[in-house]
């Protein structure tokens, strides 16, 4: 494996990381305490507020949620954000190989979206650093990183 790929592999394993503390902070960001019976409202309006491509749909086995625990207002919301991740990243790379230039304007504008999202604003700068170049890399045709994001982080997602 080339120098280049190792520092990929491991911004993108140091970013799954930090990814995994910002849900946890984020979870913690918003007030209230809820039971799992609440949660399905919660789903409801995280899944509202989070864009996915067309035609796609959310797993609701995402938001797994057990009958005794309670969840932070905000975890809801960030589960919807990560798997939208992987769906946008994966619909980029669906248009680069089709070369449909339209589908990847519109996957271009998400992924400046994102950049306000719980996500990413939860997180350190770092984290936020590593997730603009893999926009900006896709802007400029280069689907290396976001390929191996993919591959690493959206294992059992559908586009």
């Amino acid at each position: 494996m080339s120098t280049a790929l190792r520092a990929i592999n491991r911004r993108i394993k140091v970013a799954l990381a930090l990814v995994t503390g910002a849900m946890i902070l984020a979870s913690c960001g918003n007030s209230g305490v809820l039971d799992a019976a609440q949660s399905h409202q919660l789903i409801a309006a995280a899944e509202a507020q989070t864009p996915i491509p067309s035609g796609s749909h959310y797993d609701r086995a995402r938001f797994h949620t057990s009958p005794n625990a309670a969840y932070q207002q905000g975890y809801f919301l960030v589960v919807a954000e990560a798997e939208a991740q992987c769906k946008w990243y994966m619909y980029w790379l669906h248009a680069l190989s089709s070369n449909d230039a339209g589908q990847m304007a519109r996957a271009d504008k998400v992924f400046d979206e994102m950049q306000s999202w719980p996500l990413y604003t939860a997180t350190d700068p770092a984290t936020r650093s590593f997730f603009e170049s893999l926009a900006a890399d896709a802007k400029l045709g280069d689907p290396t990183a976001l390929q191996q994001f993919v591959t690493q982080n959206c294992s059992g997602i559908s586009p």
